[in-house]
């Protein structure tokens, strides 16, 4: 271009400052960040606008993303974004462990990724947008001991474990269920109503807690087990058949001692009767000695040998019965 007048270069002055004036503005906004519980999977809304401009943002502009300043995806628009237009869309990300809980997560449009842009605009200066992040972390609770109960037989058991719901929280706002299952835990279905009065049909049974706060949870567990408990004899046997004390009654032995053998004696020393989990109870008749048969034996005071097999009972428990009809 050659310049032989001041008109001239007022001229060209014009239509370089019109051209210069036929750009797009790209702007971005972070919409909505939703955060998952002890998860550092993150989805973000985000909007990326073209607002104060005088010509379309074109297709593909880059996108980056940085958290703490350090980068961690890239993206692109996809159409072409027209003058006053926006183009909204949602991307997952996933939050490096390095980055810490609380960051500030930046959006940049027009960035590739070192700062660097592809688009000439009208203000290159406001294509950034900021939010502060808290990652959802599971609260923290203490851990909980395994809960022994007697016996019951087969392994059955009920157990109180309402005191635990205290135990377990490490603050006091913290909201406490119980559940069956791990599955039930994480959806928070069917927690156990009576946590006072547990019955567990089989032992080691684990119980898993849920512990929340405001915003997320934690899941532990915690053992249920039995003990074989002493048993209680009762030792009046009133063999009539009246439905009361008709048999030698020994609570806490069958199914629960399964390998025990009972063997009564008479007075003078002489075995009358031997029984194990197998047999019946002993209705104060004889199956050994003289009186073998299935005899009843006369009223009068008999003794007990209880060997009940048990590595935590190995001396066998001794004792007297009173038979009477």
């Amino acid at each position: 271009i050659q310049l032989t007048s001041e008109q001239d270069f007022v001229m060209i002055s014009t239509i370089l400052t019109k051209l210069n004036n036929q750009l797009p503005d790209a702007t971005i906004s972070i919409d909505n960040v939703a955060l998952e519980c002890n998860s550092r999977r993150i989805m973000v809304d985000y909007t990326v606008y073209n607002l104060d401009s005088t010509n379309p943002l074109m297709a593909e502009v880059p996108i980056a993303i940085y958290a703490d300043g350090n980068l961690i995806e890239q993206t692109l628009t996809v159409p072409p974004i027209p003058i006053g237009g926006s183009y909204s869309d949602t991307i997952f990300l996933t939050i490096p462990d390095e980055i810490p809980n609380d960051f500030t997560l930046k959006f940049v449009v027009d960035d590739t990724g070192n700062g660097t842009g592809i688009v000439t605009e009208l203000d290159e200066t406001n294509n950034e947008f900021s939010v502060s992040i808290s990652m959802l972390v599971s609260p923290e609770f203490n851990l909980l001991d395994k809960i022994l109960a007697c016996n019951e037989g087969l392994k059955k058991g009920t157990f109180d474990f309402s005191h635990y719901e205290e135990i377990v929280k490490v603050d006091p706002d913290h909201v406490v269920h119980f559940f069956n299952s791990r599955e039930e835990a994480q959806a928070n279905q069917n927690p156990i109503p009576n946590t006072n009065h547990y019955v567990a049909s089989s032992t080691p049974k684990e119980i898993f807690v849920r512990i929340e706060d405001e915003n997320c949870y934690s899941i532990t567990s915690f053992l249920l087990d039995t003990k074989n408990c002493p048993p209680t004899v009762y030792n009046a046997v009133t063999a009539n058949d009246d439905g009361w004390n008709d048999f030698f009654f020994i609570r806490g032995l069958r199914d629960i001692f399964v390998n025990f053998k009972l063997s009564i004696y008479n007075r003078w020393g002489t075995l009358v009767w031997t029984g194990n989990n197998n047999t019946e109870n002993w209705y104060g008749q004889a199956t050994k000695g003289i009186q073998i048969g299935g005899n009843n034996l006369p009223d009068g005071t008999y003794y007990y040998v209880l060997d009940l097999n048990d590595p935590d009972y190995k001396t066998p428990l001794t004792g007297y019965v009173y038979l009477t009809r």
